[in-house]
């Protein structure tokens, strides 16, 4: 009982202080997701292709280009709550601050 009296003591007599640490970030997209998106995106299409018999086309009025953009938006890192699988994005810390408070008495 004795050390912890001279313990509390101790921590009694300290001036208290805090430490913080910010830092901001977002996630970008790998190169190897990114890639497989396309290949992914470009079966779909295909498959889409096959079975309605359309053309290549692009002016973004017929269906298939509907499924492009459909399958680009829906295999997004972007839809993630928390953090998105590593091997999806990663992590980019984009700025920092760290500091000490100390309250006077």
């Amino acid at each position: 009982p004795a050390e912890v009296e001279r313990y509390l003591e101790q921590l009694r007599n300290v001036q208290p202080s805090v430490e913080w640490k910010v830092r901001c970030f977002h996630y970008e997209e790998r190169e190897f997701w990114n890639w497989c998106k396309g290949l992914v995106g470009r079966m779909v299409l295909e498959r889409y292709r096959a079975s309605n018999g359309s053309g290549e086309g692009g002016n973004g009025n017929n269906k298939s280009d509907n499924v492009k953009s459909a399958v680009a938006s829906s295999s997004s890192s972007e839809g993630f709550v928390g953090a998105p699988p590593s091997w999806m994005a990663r992590k980019v810390v984009t700025h920092q601050a760290k500091g000490t408070y100390k309250f006077g008495r």
